[in-house]
C-alpha cells in the first residue's frame, strides 16, 4: 500500500512538470537487490556484518536540459547488519525496512537508446515501514531464532546522500547501481554519542514504458 502510495506522488509529480514533453519523458520500474549494513562512531562496540535484502519500486525521468534530467523514484528498500558477539554463538540482526523518495539529477544522454551511459547523485527521504530485531542461534545442525518489533527504538524519518549511474541495455531495458549513505542516525537513543546510520549497495534492473 506504502509503495503504490508513493507511485500515486510521483505521477502527480509528472503531470505537474510542464517543461518536458511526453516524448522525452521515461516511465518505469525497476527490481533488484540490496546489500546494507549499519554504522557507528563509537569505539568497543562491535561492527555490523551486512545483511542481504531487496529494494523495488518505480521511477520517472523528467529532461531539464541536453543531457541533464531529474530523476524522481519511490522505492520500497531492505536495509540493516547483522552483529555478532564475541562467544555467544547468537546473531543478531537488525531489520530496517524502508519506504523512500530519491530526488536524483541524472546526466546523460537526453533519449534512451541502447549503449547509453548515465551518472545519478542526489537525495532521498525514506519513511520507516519495518523495524524488527531478529535473534537466532545454530546448533547441533537447528536453527531457532525470536523477532522483536524495535519501531520504538528508530526514527521514523531518514535522510541518505546517493551516488551511482547506469546503462542502457536496451531502449526498455536499464541496470542501475549505486551507493546511498544515511546522513541521520536511525537510533532515538544516542546516550554516549551512539549513532547508527545505514550503507547501502543496491543493483537493479529497470523496465520502461
Amino acid at each position: 500500500m506504502k509503495l503504490a502510495a508513493g507511485a500515486a506522488v510521483l505521477s502527480l509529480l509528472l503531470a505537474a512538470v510542464p517543461c518536458a514533453s511526453a516524448q522525452e519523458r521515461q516511465l518505469g520500474a525497476r527490481v533488484g537487490a540490496a546489500l546494507s549494513t549499519l554504522e557507528h562512531d563509537t569505539t568497543g562496540e562491535g561492527e555490523y556484518s551486512r545483511r542481504f535484502g531487496g529494494v523495488g519500486g518505480g521511477f520517472i525521468v523528467l529532461p531539464l536540459a541536453n543531457a541533464i534530467a531529474l530523476q524522481l523514484e519511490a522505492l520500497y528498500v531492505q536495509k540493516g547488519g547483522k552483529f555478532d558477539l564475541p562467544g555467544i554463538p547468537e546473531t543478531s540482526t537488525i531489520i530496517l525496512d524502508y519506504v523512500e523518495f530519491p530526488l536524483l539529477l541524472r546526466i546523460g544522454p537526453s533519449r534512451a537508446g541502447p549503449g547509453g551511459v548515465y551518472l545519478l547523485t542526489g537525495m532521498s527521504a525514506g519513511l520507516r515501514a519495518m523495524a524488527r530485531r531478529q535473534f537466532s542461534a545454530t546448533g547441533r545442525g537447528i536453527t531457532s531464532g525470536r523477532s522483536f518489533d524495535i519501531r520504538d527504538e528508530i526514527a521514523p524519518f531518514e535522510a541518505s546522500a546517493i551516488v551511482g549511474g547506469g546503462f542502457d541495455v536496451h531502449r526498455h531495458v536499464v541496470i542501475d547501481a549505486r551507493y546511498a549513505w544515511g546522513l541521520t542516525p536511525v537510533n532515538r537513543d544516542q546516550t554516549g554519542g551512539f549513532k547508527v546510520r545505514t550503507r547501502v549497495l543496491s543493483v537493479t534492473a529497470g523496465l520502461r514504458f
